[in-house]
């Protein structure tokens, strides 16, 4: 039995069930009873030919195949490498606290700290991607992907992120996209059932400092546009105090239609093309001989793996840099590559990005309530967990962050302007080694500030201004400091002698990866696919993921379900013309 922290289960049977459960689910459609429990049954027979191909299971990948599937007339093939998550896929990660439930720790928003960063290696790799050595908290082989796993927040993009990005719809379109799959989930900034919001004490304190440097509240939602010194209560998509994400919710709006298989556990390899043309699709569900899923003469495939994965598996369908070519095409690939066959694109995998975040420990003296200050997600007390089982309210009802603040400042050099993005935890981050506080009325948190980048492929560290922590320090309406960890070999520097120095060496990536496969209008240089997310050179192939934005902005879960939709539209276009 392994235990941690509010979680106990045998972590060698529950892989094992994931994966009976997956080897049982991949033989026929996946179906949402109105139970809300998973039933595999057999399909008739499966159409000889499938109109679309949608590769990878995650946002984008659902939210594109339940769009494509509503068209009766269009059979849609979705494969996905990994096996069930929440509840209502057949997951089977039930913490012990919630077995009357069968909620999973996917299911359970407050379990997200644990997910991320507390479970055992063995358990953590019955979704890793075998092909990623690093990164590995918030990417996932499994139903869903990252929105399965990730905090669940979702941020609606400003306008002005359409002209950032060179997006090729306009911002009202964007929007009405936005309007399309929220008709599908919901969003909240008050996740708790009981309609109260938890550790608010750490939202207050921060607050305070906030608004004296002209920081305003606003819905971050409803206000998307506002992004300089502004912060508010984080939006969650949770519903019922559940997880309201991609599969629990597109993926049960399609479950029972005839025209939609899904198939788990089925790992594509493989793109075959003639001349840029696909014809089938090539993925195996374990280590035998690859399975053909062969396309209809109007046929399209959407590539939804990940801005990570996608890249990867355009190049070994013959797709991408030539540089790339003479090592791919020596790989033992179930279809052999001709050298004379590949499809030159320089922008595949070419222009890849991640946010930086550095992480900040605060701590408070004399709070007066402390169950209301903060909230400690590795380490819920037993009553916590059982009103959040009985009623679905309490902490345990949403993700860490509690506060969310934005500011955008310009480069004194260039001009240029970064965007940063506040999280407040109500906690010290996990495997942080400080020292604890010295009495019961001490509280720590935690602020994670994160920057947007122009960097590809090399970190650059910035900061807001170095008189952040002195500003929250001096504004607080109850008396903190900043905590620093004990200086080490690789992290010397101390930010009382080298603040610069100090926040290189603390810089850490978000894995909210994007720009391996950028979709932009046709003045764009760097664009791997046109304004119909197809991709360059192609004639059927189109992607659909983090891979297609050029540039991040706020939290990328809500414009990555997005993506989806805009790329399944230009497909169904596609197979009517």
């Amino acid at each position: 039995m392994t235990t941690y922290g509010s979680i106990a289960l045998n972590a060698p049977d529950a892989t094992r069930s994931q994966r009976q459960r997956l080897a049982v689910a991949a033989t026929g459609l996946v179906a949402l009873t109105a139970a809300g429990a998973l039933v595999a049954w057999s399909l008739a027979p499966a159409p000889a030919a499938w109109d679309v191909v949608v590769v990878g299971g995650g946002p984008a990948g659902l939210v594109a195949a339940e769009y494509l599937s509503r068209d009766p007339s269009v059979s849609v093939l979705l494969l996905e490498a990994g096996g069930p998550s929440l509840q209502c896929t057949g997951g089977t990660m039930v913490p012990e606290y919630a077995a009357s439930t069968g909620w999973t720790l996917f299911d359970i928003p407050g379990e997200y700290a644990h997910v991320a960063f507390g479970l055992p290696k063995s358990v953590m790799d019955v979704w890793r991607i075998d092909e990623l050595s690093s990164p590995q908290n918030h990417l996932a082989n499994i139903l869903g992907g990252s929105s399965s796993i990730n905090a669940a927040l979702y941020f609606r993009t400003p306008d002005d992120y359409v002209d950032e990005i060179d997006w090729p719809v306009s911002a009202s379109a964007v929007r009405n996209g936005f309007a399309a799959i929220e008709r599908f989930f919901g969003w909240t900034d008050t996740p708790s059932v009981d309609g109260r919001r938890y550790a608010q004490g750490v939202y207050n304190t921060l607050a305070s400092a906030l608004q004296l440097a002209n920081y305003s509240e606003h819905d971050l939602n409803r206000d998307s546009n506002a992004k300089h010194r502004v912060y508010g209560h984080p939006p969650f998509t949770v519903k019922d105090g559940l997880r309201d994400s991609p599969a629990k919710t597109f993926l049960g709006a399609m479950a029972h239609r005839p025209n939609f298989e899904l198939r788990l556990g089925a790992r594509v390899e493989q793109i075959v093309h003639v001349d840029g043309k696909a014809t089938h699709v090539l993925y195996k569900e374990d280590a035998a001989n690859a399975t053909s899923a062969v396309l209809s003469a109007r046929g399209a495939v959407i590539v939804a793996t990940g801005a990570l994965l996608s890249p990867r598996l355009l190049m070994q369908s013959g797709i991408g840099p030539l540089s790339q070519r003479d090592l791919v095409t020596t790989r033992p690939l179930p279809s052999p590559l001709r050298a004379d066959a590949w499809i030159q694109n320089e922008n595949v995998g070419a222009h890849i990005f991640d946010a930086h975040q550095v992480a900040l420990t605060f701590r408070t003296s004399h709070v007066a309530n402390t169950s209301g200050f903060g909230f400690d997600y590795m380490r819920p007390s037993a009553d916590d967990l059982r009103q959040f089982v009985t009623t679905r309210s309490g902490p345990m009802a949403s993700a860490n962050p509690v506060l969310i603040a934005y500011e955008t400042l310009a480069d004194a050099s260039s001009g240029h302007a970064y965007q940063f993005q506040l999280s407040i935890f109500p906690h010290v981050m996990p495997n942080l080694d400080l020292s604890p506080p010295a009495n019961d009325h001490e509280m720590d948190w935690t602020i994670v500030l994160r920057s947007t980048t122009r960097s590809r492929g090399t970190a650059r560290a910035s900061f807001p201004t170095e008189s952040t922590i002195d500003r929250i320090v001096a504004d607080s309406k109850q008396a903190t400091v900043p905590v620093f960890p004990a200086p080490s070999a690789l992290q010397w520097a101390t930010w009382a002698t080298n603040r610069t120095s100090w926040i290189v060496q603390h810089t850490l990536i978000t894995d909210h990866f994007g720009g391996a496969c950028i979709v932009a209008s046709n003045r764009s240089s760097d664009r791997c696919a046109d304004e119909t997310f197809r991709v360059l050179g192609t004639s059927n192939v189109f992607v659909g993921d983090g891979s297609v934005v050029k540039s991040g902005n706020v939290n990328p879960y809500g414009f990555v379900m997005y993506t989806g939709y805009e790329a399944a539209t230009h497909v169904h276009a596609f197979l009517r013309s």
